[in-house]
């Protein structure tokens, strides 16, 4: 032993927590004369090892020990370059510096587009604290992995226990060579990590050999392995599994999350081999692009999926055409027995892919089952058929084997609607060769009054130059996934993509983009397991999809589509998401009548329509309602025979080519400005549960297809609407009638809402007027309703006679329609006495506000009012 080594030897052995450099040997190892080195002859510092080791890694040797003396190297984040070995001594366990990592993409240890690096462990620990990152001072992150490369070629790792990241044991992405190609990791332990044990974006000839990814925990996917691409042309080619297991991860076992390839990426291949999935919430998941995805072939070569607490083997959207997916002699052990309703083997669907499902064969495998159920289920809401699904499949239970041969027949027998349903010819979407319905329709904002779930997206009309402005509204749909930003894109008409930044789930995101070209630009929302709304887009927009299938949330408003010219006959195939929620559908033609209602919908439905008279294009429309039973929340629609577009009015309707001014019956559309007495109170306080305002229910007393928008805000009065700018984004809108109610707070003694009736609320009301009329709205005017406060001889004392005298006298001059409402909630109110006249108030203190079953008594009588005051209104009242 040299006298150098002796006196570190000594060091070590005194607990001395820093060694001194060997200059000697360093500068052997940086002249040449060495290609092998020992990272300690860089010094040795127990709390922040990181200047040693990234020295050592750095330096001219092509291979570089890790020795094991006797303390774990504690270090700052380190990167790896092209041409290494790195060998780790037994024992030896490098640290993440406590405190440290705060930037939520650092890794233990990185590496960017190197060549020809082996990492060999001989069982050394890479460790993180997982726990750390998941409170303050950290930022919330899924990017904190032990090993990452993005972009590698010729990599080795073999023999290591990588723990407790803040994001993936080992994470393969893209970088500025593009994939991880030929990568190799053998005998690799990943344990106890935040997102995946192991994330494959991109590989190709990737092989993972008796590796383990055991206990993941944290943030969703919370996968063993997740194959997931971020683009379509990320590769996933000749990657193989062998030996692997799969333990006990909160979520998923194996998870495929394709949903980022399409057609245009390049065919993957994918082989899992002698693998073990145990004990994981939900054994495998595969899911597929909607509507086309990836081709390729995925195969499980004698794998065992044993005892998953959850969720079976998940087949997601499996279109075809698509990969094949092989399982050859494969054992499914004891997989989701707390629910029985699925099989161990589930194929989904959730009608947003227009294509059949299928392309699965099973190869002599064998499903052990305390369930009496069959293998195979096939969860269908999207009314698909499920075809070229073929094999052998043996069932082990107490009874004995039985076994299944997998055809055409016994699927049908198995799953009778999917071949129940009639086909129809397909109508591609193609965006640019929409225009509007009605050119010479106002343009203004035109929201798409509905909730859509996961991927959607809107077509959008503009001219060179304008403008396009909108707001991508989003909200959480399910408590039990975790809210993930909302990503949002737009595609002008040449092809381009611009990324717009994400959105914030329960916020409204504001966007604004110059369109440089005329045409249609596509909008994209990415919102995963959560919904999206569009708001405020500046001309014609329309929700659409290519495939056409749209997935909706909750009850919407009245969707308007397109009949073509010369389509005798379609249909709309809806559907809930089970037995708990249903939906309810009515199904309005050209001419406003009732074509269709169904109710308690779970399973695909498809209502198939014929028009006698086909030669004109038509606008029809269909509304989403509660069931009379169960509730309604997931609600697939698919358009057979018609394109898949849609709007909230006609109006905003954007068609193909050669289908302008089509046949349609004209509904009112009606905006409410107004007051707290009028507005939506969405949340109602605790000490008023049930508060409401009129115009929160007028639809309620208006034929179906009025379209009635309650813009009115509390705390406003005539003037300080205006000013505060409400009117002038309300007036944008294409409405036919606006109706305006003030008072209750013109009357307030501060400057910027105080009017005087008789002078400035008169003016205020004037101006109302003449600036609706200048855009072709027709204004009326209702008087303010009466407070629900009685004097001792059971009369409506109130405040706001001056400004109702004052309204009237403006109706008059101006001959605008008045509905009297002050006059007719006073005489509603003595009629009905103080004590009744109570069940209508918020709560008992409240004199002025509503109670839901108030807010009706008040809609009635306004809409009462509307049909005497505006005839031609009059059919629109119930």
């Amino acid at each position: 032993m040299s006298a150098m080594r002796l006196l570190l030897f000594l060091l070590l052995c005194l607990g001395a927590p820093v060694l001194a450099r060997d200059d000697a040997a360093i500068k052997e190892v940086e002249s040449g004369k060495r290609l092998e080195a020992r990272a300690d002859w860089w010094g040795f510092d127990e709390k922040d090892a990181t200047r040693a080791l990234q020295s050592a890694i750095r330096s001219k040797a092509r291979k570089v020990i890790v020795p094991n003396l006797g303390k774990p190297w504690i270090v700052k984040p380190i990167k790896l370059r092209s041409e290494l070995e790195l060998v780790f001594e037994k024992g030896v366990e490098i640290q993440a510096l406590r405190g440290d990592f705060q930037q939520p993409n650092s890794s233990l240890i990185s590496a960017a587009n190197v060549k020809n690096v082996t990492i060999t462990g001989n069982g050394a620990t890479l460790r993180m604290w997982k726990g750390d990152y998941q409170k303050p001072p950290y930022s919330k992150s899924e990017w904190r992995h032990a090993l990452s490369f993005h972009s590698g070629e010729n990599v080795t790792i073999t023999d290591l226990v990588v723990r407790d990241s803040g994001g993936d044991g080992i994470y393969l992405g893209t970088g500025a060579n593009g994939s991880c190609k030929k990568i190799t990791i053998r005998q690799v332990r990943c344990i106890g990590h935040h997102r995946q044990g192991i994330s494959v974006i991109s590989a190709e000839d990737l092989l993972i050999e008796r590796c383990a990814f055991d206990d993941t925990s944290g943030t969703a996917p919370m996968a063993g392995i997740d194959f997931e691409p971020n683009e379509p042309h990320e590769k996933l080619v000749r990657c193989v599994l062998r030996g692997c297991t799969f333990d006990r991860n909160a979520a998923y076992g194996v998870l495929f999350a394709l949903g980022r390839m399409d057609v245009t990426s390049e065919p993957i291949s994918i082989r899992l081999e002698d693998c073990q999935v145990r004990s994981n919430h939900t054994a495998l998941l595969l899911a597929m692009r909607n509507p086309a995805g990836v081709s390729g072939r995925v195969e499980f070569t004698r794998c065992v999926f044993a005892d998953s607490t959850h969720e079976p083997a998940v087949l997601r959207t499996k279109t075809l055409p698509g990969p094949m997916i092989v399982f050859d002699q494969c054992q499914f052990r004891n997989l989701a027995t707390s629910d029985g309703s699925r099989g161990p083997i589930t194929i989904l669907s959730r009608g947003e892919q227009g294509d059949p499902v299928g392309g699965i064969e099973f190869h002599d495998c064998i499903v052990e089952d305390k369930v009496d159920r069959r293998p195979l289920w096939y969860d269908d809401a999207g009314g698909l058929r499920l075809k070229d699904v073929a094999g052998r499949i043996t069932v082990r239970s107490g009874e004995g084997d039985k076994v299944w041969e997998l055809n055409e027949k016994l699927i049908s027998e198995w799953f009778p609607w999917t071949t129940e349903l009639k086909a129809y010819e397909r109508r591609p979407l193609e965006m640019d060769s929409l225009v509007p319905a009605f050119p010479q329709a106002r343009r203004a904002f035109l929201p798409i009054d509905a909730w859509f779930r996961g991927e959607s997206r809107f077509a959008i009309r503009a001219a060179k130059g304008d403008a396009i402005k909108f707001s991508v509204l989003s909200k959480l749909v399910s408590k039990k996934a975790p809210p993930a930003p909302v990503a949002v894109s737009i595609k002008s008409p040449s092809g381009s993509v611009t990324k717009l930044g994400d959105a914030r789930v329960g916020e409204s995101a504001a966007y604004q983009v110059r369109a440089t070209e005329p045409g249609v630009y596509e909008l994209s929302c990415s919102a995963g397991p959560q919904a999206t709304s569009l708001d405020c887009a500046s001309f014609h927009a329309s929700a659409a999809s290519a495939n056409g299938a749209m997935h909706f949330i909750g009850v919407t408003g009245r969707p308007y589509f397109l009949v073509p010219a010369g389509v005798k006959e379609f249909a709309l195939r809806v559907a809930g998401d089970g037995a708990l929620e249903q939906a309810r559908v009515t199904i309005w033609n050209a001419q406003g009548q009732v074509v269709a209602d169904e109710d308690k919908i779970a399973r695909s439905k498809q209502i198939a329509i014929r028009r006698a008279m086909a030669a004109e294009a038509e606008i029809w429309s269909f509304q989403l309602l509660p069931p009379t039973s169960a509730v309604i929340e997931d609600v697939h629609v698919m358009f057979d025979g018609i394109p898949a577009v849609v709007a909230s009015m006609p109006e905003a309707l954007l068609v193909s080519r050669g289908n302008r001014e089509p046949v349609h019956r004209s509904f009112p559309r009606i905006v409410l400005i107004g007051d707290s007495t009028v507005a939506n109170v969405p949340a109602p306080p605790p000490d008023r549960p049930t508060l409401t305002g009129w115009g929160q229910v007028l639809d309620q007393f208006l034929v179906p297809g009025t379209l009635v928008r309650n813009e009115a805000l509390s705390g406003r009065s005539s003037k300080s609407f205006l000013l505060e700018g409400h009117w002038q984004r309300v007036i944008q809108g294409p409405w036919n009638y606006v109706l305006i109610q003030f008072g209750h707070n013109d009357g307030k003694s501060d400057e910027a809402r105080h009017t005087d009736p008789g002078s400035t609320y008169d003016e205020m009301l004037r101006g109302y007027i003449h600036q609706a009329r200048g855009l072709g709205i027709k204004p009326i005017l209702v008087t303010s309703v009466a407070r629900m406060l009685f004097d001792t001889e059971g009369k409506v004392q109130t405040k706001l006679d001056e400004f109702a005298a004052a309204m009237k006298r403006v109706a008059e001059s101006e001959k605008v329609p008045l509905v009297d409402l002050h006059a007719s909630s006073k005489a509603m109110l003595e009629k009905m006495g103080p004590q009744e006249a109570a069940k209508l108030q918020a709560n008992a203190s409240d004199h002025t506000h509503f109670s839901r079953e108030g807010a009706l008594a008040i809609a009635k009588l306004v809409a009462q009012g509307l049909k005497e005051a505006v005839p031609e209104l009059a059919e629109f009242v119930k």
